[in-house]
């Protein structure tokens, strides 16, 4: 399970899916938090 925070998330979840042997769950929302600087009034769908 990838509960990866901080900076660059996409660059380092993306590294873990294409080195790991066996598949990997995710937790997106972080991602998603991190596109919208932290501010979850700013979240949408289309994110």
């Amino acid at each position: 399970m990838d509960l990866s925070t901080g900076n660059d998330i996409h660059t380092t979840r993306e590294w873990i899916l294409r080195n790991s042997p066996v598949p990997i769950g995710t937790v997106p929302m972080y991602q998603a938090l991190e596109k919208v600087e932290d501010d979850a009034s700013k979240l949408s769908w289309e994110l």
